[in-house]
């Protein structure tokens, strides 16, 4: 069961302590959720059920601990050989075009590779790496006129930024509507 009330959610929860949450950026804005007993419950009015939210490959989320405790999450299931998830645009609810993505694989790999993304991003999208507390890296694509073409770039220069297995990351995507956003795992 992928929900957050199932086999899945469970496993999220080891390491956690009643009040520490989970946000998921879902179809409707951000869901929040809190341990208490044991179990995951809604942390904001707003929020879908935790039976109703499915955590599949690719999807990012924000984990908020109460106390000052690290905590070391994982998956810890069988790695999977590609992702397929939505990527929403502008139009999109509260949104706005903001979605929390992550690298789903074990092994990592750089911006050249274009991570799945040459066939959805348009120019104006953007990448925001998170590390070790802070964004470490604002890439943007360069659209096909551009030098180079259809590129995650860094300032004037194509991007060799290399992707960590788990990582999470902002992605804007400029325009309205939604596209599907395709993974290989380059390391099957």
């Amino acid at each position: 069961d992928d929900s957050l009330a199932g086999a899945l959610g469970n496993d999220l929860m080891g390491g956690f302590a009643d009040g520490d949450k989970l946000a998921f950026f879902y179809t409707n804005g951000w869901n929040q959720y809190r341990v208490s007993g044991g179990r995951w419950i809604k942390a904001t009015l707003d929020s879908i059920a935790p039976s109703a939210i499915h955590i599949t490959p690719g999807m990012g989320m924000r984990v908020m601990m109460s106390n000052p405790t690290n905590t070391l999450m994982f998956y810890p299931y069988n790695s999977v050989s590609n992702i397929t998830t939505i990527v929403y645009g502008t139009n999109w609810g509260g949104m706005g075009g903001w979605n929390l993505l992550s690298w789903p694989f074990l092994v990592g790999q750089t911006a050249s590779s274009g991570w799945g993304f040459s066939g959805l991003a348009e120019n104006g999208d953007k990448l925001y790496m998170y590390t070790a507390g802070h964004y470490d890296a604002k890439l943007w694509w360069s659209p096909p006129s551009g030098t180079p073409p259809n590129r995650w770039m860094q300032g004037a220069n194509a991007s060799s930024y290399t992707i960590r297995s788990g990582q999470a990351f902002w992605y804007y995507r400029s325009v309205t509507g939604s596209n599907l956003w395709t993974a290989v795992n380059p390391s099957p």
